[in-house]
Formats: C-alpha cells, sequence, structure tokens
C-alpha cells in the first residue's frame, strides 16, 4: 500500500476536525478517504495520474489540511490502522 498524504485539519474556531488521505492501489487507482475525526470514514476510489493525484493533496493542503506522518497517524485517529486496512481491500 503507497500511502501519498494523509492530513489533519483542526479549526476550532470553524468547528473542523477532520482528517483526509490519499492512497495509490496501482498505476492509475487512487483511493481517497476523509471524514470527521473519530467518526467513519467516506472513501472514493479514481483512475487518476500522478500529476492529478499531486494536485489534488495541494488543494487540501491550500485548505489547512497539516501532513500527519504516517508512525504519527494513530494520535489524530485512533481507528485508523483498522479503517485503512478495509480501505485497502475495498473494491471499487
Amino acid at each position: 500500500m503507497d500511502i501519498k498524504f494523509i492530513g489533519w485539519c483542526k479549526d476550532a474556531d470553524e468547528n473542523h476536525d477532520k482528517v483526509w488521505g490519499i492512497i495509490r492501489r496501482s498505476e492509475y487507482e487512487y483511493a481517497m478517504f476523509w471524514g470527521r475525526r473519530g467518526k467513519k470514514l467516506q472513501t472514493k476510489i479514481k483512475e487518476m495520474d500522478n500529476y492529478a493525484a499531486g494536485a489534488l493533496i495541494r488543494s487540501k493542503r491550500n485548505k489547512g489540511y497539516v501532513e500527519v506522518p504516517k508512525d504519527e497517524v494513530n494520535a489524530c485517529y485512533e481507528s485508523f490502522g483498522k479503517d485503512l486496512f478495509k480501505l485497502a481491500l475495498k473494491v471499487g
């Protein structure tokens, strides 16, 4: 599994506490996940190239998502590993 980006956007003033990420599943298939932290993630599997995936990541950074190191993601999302495993097995 090739995790390209995991981001966390927390803003108390705006009442945001969300995660968003993208995983490369194959050469042209990516799985995206998002949702409020601690809630069930929504997912979407989409065909795109590396350039389009990079543009999507840049847009999320511009919206305030801060990259979370992969080994520290459980600090912001306790059930992340379990949910990520389910996503990796999901058929598009």
